[in-house]
């Protein structure tokens, strides 16, 4: 939707003789521009906001965007830095003026729905829009997360009982993503409760056994060994779907048509998934898919309507696969914390081995569009749905709970996409069984491999 005539250059300069200086104006364009990009990317997503819509909405010509940007890309991640920047200092000022341990925890969760209530739009920003800004912008978002994460973790206690930092990015990444789901859906008019809720949430971590609270850093999700080469064999999800040449011989004799089109199907949705990976879903086109496929553009379009129609077939069926994989785990344990242990083995091992697909789950699904963002929400908090199933209630957790698991494993499962290997795939097992475990079981009574703590 185009912004209205009403609305367009409300924020502009006066007209005629204002008595402002070149930079004053300068200053006033470049403030405008990043405010309308802010809010175009939230009510559009980004990859349907073009350059019109945002001078439209700033009350500029495109001239002066061209002289404070090379490209929309640019004023995305400007707007980013900007938003990014301005929670950091409110947080951090929150941190700063409370005591440290519980109080501090609660003053920073309540710093963060109070922000994102007040600028909804840069909350969707700084959670999921600035993710269509390539690698480098995934990168500078992990280490919002990680700064979010050490004023959490300084709100649990003492740092030798406290969860490792990385735990504490995950635990961060899924109060953030609760925040930006209460905001889009309109559900964040009482950030007081929420606030209490997800402190609970946080705290119920704390204090973290040994294996936890040592392996600090990001060593669960860099770095790469012969763990993570074997198991990167994939085959069950879009991306690895096709394992015949690219240029499958569909004229060859006795060669059933309906398997010839089959074939195309999982080569083009193999092609979708594996661009989106390499050059994100913005830059995804279907003369590319097409090529990559080894088919015509018209038996691109006798399959599918549109990319994201074939980005959505492809989300849809490789969750179907991991749903599969991860019921096939939890059904024949004795219990429901070992049902839990053997979810989350399989399931991260299905992520593992399927590298493109689980960026295009984590982080292009998200930002392609609505209808996308929506399905890939439902199906990753699926899996915590059977996760969490049977699970005791003794301890009573928070409401807030399921989703906020579900949210932390997304962080988890984004990233390892974000960083694409994986060090030590016991230990980030573990930190996922943990998130999954710790709330209903006590932080103390949940029993981990004992690999997870090693760092090497």
């Amino acid at each position: 939707m185009s912004v209205s005539n009403s609305s367009r250059g409300r924020r502009g300069l006066p007209r005629g003789p204002h008595g402002l200086t070149p930079s004053e104006v300068a200053r006033s364009q470049r403030e405008r521009l990043l405010a309308a990009m802010t809010a175009a990317v939230a009510e559009l997503g980004y990859t349907s906001t073009p350059v019109s819509e945002v001078i439209a909405r700033a009350g500029v010509s495109r001239k002066t965007f061209y002289v404070h940007f090379r490209d929309r890309r640019e004023c995305l991640i400007a707007a980013y830095e900007l938003a990014a920047a301005r929670t950091l200092e409110t947080v951090g000022a929150a941190a700063r003026d409370s005591e440290l341990g519980r109080a501090r925890l609660a003053a920073v969760i309540s710093a963060l729905c109070q922000t994102a209530a007040q600028s909804p739009d840069a909350c969707q920003l700084q959670v999921s829009e600035i993710a269509a800004a390539g690698q480098s912008a995934l990168m500078a978002r992990e280490e919002l997360i990680l700064s979010l994460g050490r004023m959490l973790r300084d709100g649990l206690g003492p740092t030798g009982n406290a969860p490792s930092l990385t735990m504490m990015g995950l635990i961060g990444g899924g109060v953030l993503r609760v925040i930006q789901h209460r905001v889009r859906d309109g559900k964040l008019a009482d950030p007081k409760s929420l606030t209490k809720e997800l402190t609970r949430w946080a705290a119920s971590y704390h204090p973290a056994p040994t294996a936890i609270a040592r392996a600090d850093g990001r060593a669960s999700l860099t770095g790469g060994t012969a763990l993570d080469r074997a198991i990167a064999i994939g085959g069950r999800a879009p991306g690895t779907l096709s394992l015949s040449p690219r240029r499958f011989p569909e004229s060859a004799r006795g060669v059933s048509t309906s398997f010839t089109a089959h074939n195309q199907r999982e080569r083009i949705l193999d092609a979708v998934t594996n661009i989106s990976a390499e050059k994100g879903y913005v830059g995804l086109t279907i003369d590319e898919v097409a090529a990559t496929a080894g088919i015509s553009l018209n038996t691109f379009y006798e399959h599918f309507k549109d990319k994201e129609d074939a980005l959505l077939v492809a989300l849809e069926l490789g969750h179907l696969r991991g749903t599969a994989i991860l019921e096939q785990a939890t059904a024949s344990a004795a219990s429901w914390d070992a049902g839990v242990r053997e979810g989350i083995n399989a399931l991260f091992g299905f992520f593992f081995s399927e590298r493109a697909f689980a960026r295009l789950a984590a982080i292009e699904a998200p930002i392609a569009s609505p209808q996308t963002a929506e399905r890939a929400r439902i199906h990753l908090g699926t899996y915590a749905q059977l996760l969490l199933d049977g699970a005791p209630r003794a301890r009573k957790p928070p409401p807030v709970a399921n989703e906020a698991i579900a949210a932390a494993l997304h962080a988890a499962v984004f990233a390892y996409a974000v960083h694409g290997v994986v060090r030590d795939l016991a230990r980030a097992q573990s930190y996922a069984g943990y998130l999954v475990l710790a709330p209903f079981l006590g932080p103390n009574k949940v029993m981990l491999a004992p690999s997870a703590g090693a760092d090497g």
